[in-house]
C-alpha cells in the first residue's frame, strides 16, 4: 500500500469591518503549517490567486484542497495546482 502524506496550512489575514461586511487588509503569514516551509511554487500559486474562491459565491465556509502523489516535489506541486494529478517525474 502506498502512503500519501497530506500537508496543510492556512493563510493568515488581517480583517476590518463588521460581522456582516468585512474585508482582508493584508496577509499576516502562514498558520497551522505541517511543512517546514511552504514551497515557493505554492506561494506563487497563492499570490496568483489560483486557489481563490469567488467572493459572494457561497454563504458557508469553503475549504479548497489539491492532491499530489509526491508531496515534496516542486513539479508535483505544479501539477497539483494545474489539476494534473499524475506521477511527478
Amino acid at each position: 500500500m502506498t502512503i500519501i502524506t497530506i500537508h496543510e496550512f492556512s493563510t493568515g489575514i488581517a480583517v476590518q469591518g463588521t460581522p456582516e461586511n468585512w474585508w482582508s487588509t493584508r496577509f499576516t503569514g502562514y498558520m497551522n503549517l505541517t511543512l517546514a516551509k511552504v514551497p515557493a511554487v505554492l506561494q506563487n500559486a497563492i499570490s496568483n490567486r489560483l486557489f481563490q474562491v469567488a467572493e459572494g459565491s457561497v454563504r458557508e465556509a469553503v475549504e479548497t484542497a489539491r492532491a499530489a502523489k509526491q508531496a515534496h516535489s516542486d513539479e508535483c506541486f505544479r501539477n497539483a495546482i494545474e489539476g494534473k494529478f499524475g506521477q511527478a517525474k
